[in-house]
């Protein structure tokens, strides 16, 4: 098979990490071409043995057209617009599987209309066409500064990611909770398919586990990843500043970079608390030290919440570097079993948890081994590979009609027919009958 594979590229990016394995196994039994957003510095595409071109902004129509040479193209789409905007910009111009890492698009949609297409009223726009007029009016209130966007509770309830699959024949997710919020929109094909192992994962699932630490030594807690306000970071502080067992036990280390805003907040609440020998502020460090701080960390706090339905890679991380870690009740990390993660469902539940944890170090060394057994048997960069190419010879089987209903959709737009329009209606069953699908 000939596969076109868009994705970001950058050293940085975790998506750049799961495509370099991915395409690295793919290549063994089919010719893969990478297609990466152009870039320059820290931010470049990463080395590759495989055939490389580089995508300006707006792909041309040349570009476009030398699609056609390739039986599948695979769009991998993130919620960053500096990594994503090309790959965008091309799928919406040919149909493609779209590989959903981000179920909340709207980060994504607020720059595209608001910076580069200078249009910020297409925002609104954009969520009435994903999920109807009252979509709409919380869009012209987040424009207006009405609504707080990272915070609002409808960032989950207009995840906005229909704008995405304009076009598409097929979508792949990686947790079930995206896959049933993906099937309430779309009659696609999809398919959900666990991660493959990928970026610092491959090498943590062989780490030795540390030894034990003597009894008195401080346990090591470790948060890493984006720093935003949804991985609620200033709760674990004020739950290791709550409790004495936690200050005096526990040293917490939180290494990424994000929100300078947030950072400079946390920082501010560490010294309140007079935290300076407790908590440390790594910022964004390389995968090496990520690694090195991984195989040292006890427990690894991986909270999100409110969650924006991704699947974790930084879960994947502590699970197969063996660490205990403690997350929210819902989405992708509802998924894991109770012996293999600890699930907390309010911040009252998050001290107690630390406290269990920090005080056990016999419970932390059991659910250390059972996260790693469980991370590596289900996560399977051969099944994942197997998987994704069934999936895109049963998609591309049926791109022909995918696109014609695209295209009736279009003219049936153009003539003023909604969904339950009799004339919409009877397109749509003629299509299904030539499917097969009566």
């Amino acid at each position: 098979m000939r596969i076109a594979w868009f994705t970001p590229f950058s050293p940085r990016s975790a998506i750049g990490h799961y495509s370099e394995v991915v395409v690295g196994h793919l290549a063994r039994d089919h010719q893969v071409t990478l297609y990466v957003p152009a870039d320059d510095g820290d931010e470049a595409p990463r080395p590759t043995p495989h055939p490389l071109v580089v995508i300006p902004d707006l792909p041309t129509d040349a570009l476009v057209a030398s699609l056609g040479q390739f039986d599948a193209v695979v769009y991998n789409m993130g919620n960053f617009p500096r990594y994503h905007l090309a790959v965008y910009e091309t799928a919406v111009r040919h149909p493609g599987v779209v590989v959903l890492h981000d179920l909340v698009m709207r980060d994504f949609f607020i720059a595209y209309t608001r910076d580069l297409l200078h249009r910020p009223e297409l925002f609104p726009a954009l969520l009435r066409y994903a999920h109807g007029p009252d979509a709409e009016a919380h869009g012209r209130d987040v424009l207006a500064g009405l609504a707080a966007e990272w915070e609002d509770p409808r960032r989950m309830a207009y995840p906005l990611f229909l704008p995405t699959l304009r076009g598409a024949v097929g979508v792949v997710v990686h947790s079930a909770y995206a896959r049933g919020r993906v099937s309430e929109h779309t009659p696609l094909p999809l398919a959900q398919l666990d991660f493959p192992l990928f970026g610092p994962a491959r090498q943590l699932a062989v780490a030795p586990f540390h030894p034990p630490r003597p009894a008195d030594a401080p346990v090591k807690v470790l948060t890493f990843g984006v720093v935003n306000a949804n991985k609620l970071i200033h709760s674990t502080i004020d739950a290791i500043a709550r409790s004495p067992r936690l200050r005096k036990r526990v040293r917490f280390e939180v290494i990424g970079g994000g929100d300078k805003w947030y950072a400079a907040k946390l920082g501010e609440q560490i010294r309140r608390h007079q935290l300076e020998g407790v908590v440390t502020l790594a910022g964004w460090q390389p995968d090496d030290r990520l690694q090195a701080a991984l195989v040292d960390a006890d427990v690894v706090v991986n909270l999100r919440n409110p969650h924006t339905g991704e699947s974790s890679a930084s879960l994947l991380d502590a699970l197969v570097a063996g660490v205990p870690t403690v997350v929210w009740d819902h989405g992708f990390y509802a998924e894991f079993p109770d012996d293999v993660v600890v699930k907390i469902r309010s911040e009252a539940e998050l001290g107690p948890a630390l406290e269990r944890l920090v005080g056990d170090a016999d419970l932390r060394a059991r659910m250390g081994r059972t996260a790693r057994e469980h991370a590596v048997k289900r996560f399977d960069t051969a099944a994942y590979c197997d998987g994704l190419v069934a999936f895109l010879e049963e998609a591309f089987t049926g791109a022909p009609l995918a696109r014609l209903a695209d295209r009736a959709g279009d003219v049936l737009a153009e003539l003023g027919c909604g969904p339950h329009d009799e004339a919409t209606r009877r397109v749509g069953r003629e299509i299904a009958r030539w499917a097969g699908d009566e």
